[in-house]
């Protein structure tokens, strides 16, 4: 775009719910003229009557998000942002809310359904460069078990409560104990429609956070993505020290269930989770001040591995194997500590979604953007080598290599010569190959030839003889080739379909 007038064009299918991320940069000056400069995209855009912008506003250091529906002005929202000359835009819209992402945080949630709608670009006043442009349709936002309601919504009565979820006196550290007789209360706050938390739990020292959840009556099976906003966290007392929690837990039973906490501490505000697996239990607990924000829990119910965010950044990873297979359930739970403490919380747009299956080419997109890779047409290209080390970017896709770091050397295939017995010898191929290949459109596959003159003859994966996982997201492949000629030849062919 140029910097003299408003720009805009508008992409894509009509969807009803999609994820939507381009990297927008500043490439003209800002005046201090008193005049709106702003980048950004249209959240949604159906007709001239119906549309919603999220832009950053140059001059104010602010994302602001406005529209119309129908001929109506909707309401304003603003978030500040850091200073900067690019942005990561993020927009996922469902079908009871539209949430906006600013370098991976959640910023603004509008709670408007809007049906089907195209997303655009935009620039006012300043010329902008967009990267990335990434868009995808979601599938149903609970997947094809959905349950009847979701709580969380706007349009909901306290009557909901009672017949979705049940209401239950929990301990941190057990969904088994129970707390004391006075709780938090759990309603529907009236003046902005969201599920509230607040009142007291009287613990004690020698037995500190008890709490209030709110268990999902359905149970849940298969993998599943569990999320929660939630806002205005508080912890007050009238004496003493004051310290309180919300949070999110996926629980199948006393020996096997995961959760992840926001705490509000006059000793320091944690981040805090408890996994217990099989039984044993560990915890971990970092600085984190957070009053407002999100959770997701994202449960592979084949692997049993838990990986937890707060505010749309990933923070970590937990082994729930003792899960696999199994049905659980989805808690959101509140807590407050010592004698007297209180809390005040309020909850909204709960949902719980089947995983999709990953988008290959926004799979490449967003692993290329994290490190800072985000012209797709030149660094960012798959056949494009950053640093250079020999490897080009779909090789350190592929094989797990940072592509800004010389780490060829670490990251290429591994070969030895074996003894095969009977007088023979064989050679041990090993590369790294992604658990989830398939899904990421990446095929991995050998070529063998007896001379360099000649054309590779591919044999594929017919040489595998073994795989062992390196971490939650690689796997070790070992092919064992004979060795029948004097002279011959492997490589290793990597595609990306996407």
């Amino acid at each position: 775009t140029d910097d003299s007038t408003t720009s805009r064009i508008y992409k894509g299918d009509l969807l009803s719910q999609y994820e939507f991320m381009t990297q927008v940069t500043r490439t003209s000056t800002v005046p201090l003229d008193g005049e709106s400069h702003t980048m950004g995209i249209y959240a949604v855009y159906i007709d001239p009557n119906s549309w919603m912008i999220a832009c950053i506003d140059l001059a104010g250091d602010r994302l602001r998000v406005y529209g119309r529906q129908n001929g109506v002005n909707i309401d304003d929202y603003e978030a500040s942002v850091e200073s900067a000359d690019s942005y990561n835009l993020r927009v996922i819209k469902r079908d009871d809310a539209t949430r906006i992402f600013v370098d991976g945080e959640l910023k603004i949630t509008v709670p408007i359904n809007w049906g089907p709608s195209q997303v655009g670009l935009r620039a006012e006043r300043v010329a902008a460069r967009f990267n990335g442009i990434t868009q995808f349709g979601l599938g149903s936002q609970y997947g094809d078990s959905a349950p009847g309601n979701d709580v969380m919504s706007d349009n909901f009565d306290d009557s909901i409560i009672d017949s979705k979820w049940e209401q239950v006196s929990i301990h941190a550290d057990d969904a088994a104990k129970h707390g004391h007789d006075t709780l938090p209360d759990i309603v529907i706050n009236e003046t902005n429609r969201k599920l509230r938390f607040s009142g007291c739990e009287r613990g004690s020292n020698s037995s500190p956070w008890y709490g209030r959840g709110l268990k999902y009556v359905d149970p849940v099976s298969g993998s599943s993505i569990v999320e929660i906003d939630f806002d205005s966290l508080l912890a007050y007392s009238e004496e003493g020290a004051s310290r309180a929690a919300i949070g999110l837990r996926i629980w199948k039973d006393a020996d096997n269930w995961f959760e992840v906490r926001q705490t509000d501490d006059d000793d320091g505000d944690r981040l805090q989770t408890v996994a217990v697996n099989g039984g044993v239990k560990t915890t971990s607990s970092v600085a984190s001040s957070v009053g407002s924000g999100s959770f997701k829990i994202e449960f592979d119910n084949s692997t049993g591995l838990a990986e937890y965010f707060l505010n749309g950044s990933s923070k970590g990873m937990v082994d729930m194997s003792g899960m696999i297979g199994s049905t659980y359930y989805v808690y959101i739970t509140a807590y407050t500590s010592n004698t007297d403490n209180r809390i005040a919380c309020n909850v909204d747009n709960m949902s719980i979604s089947s995983p999709s299956s990953p988008n290959p080419a926004a799979s490449y997109v967003e692993w290329a953007m994290s490190f800072g890779l985000d012209d797709t047409n030149g660094t960012g290209a798959t056949t494009f080598d950053v640093e250079p080390d020999g490897m080009d970017n779909l090789l350190e896709y592929a094989l797990g290599g940072n592509p800004t770091n010389d780490d060829a050397a670490s990251v290429l295939p591994m070969f030895g010569i074996m003894d095969a017995g009977g007088g023979s010898n064989a050679m041990d191929y090993v590369y790294n190959r992604r658990l989830d290949a398939a899904l990421r459109g990446l095929t991995y596959g050998l070529n063998e030839s007896t001379n360099l003159l000649s054309e590779w003859n591919y044999v594929g994966t017919d040489y595998e003889t073994g795989s062992a996982d390196i971490d939650s997201s690689f796997e070790s492949v070992t092919n064992t080739i004979p060795i029948i000629t004097e002279k011959g030849f492997i490589n290793l062919e990597i595609e990306g379909n996407f």
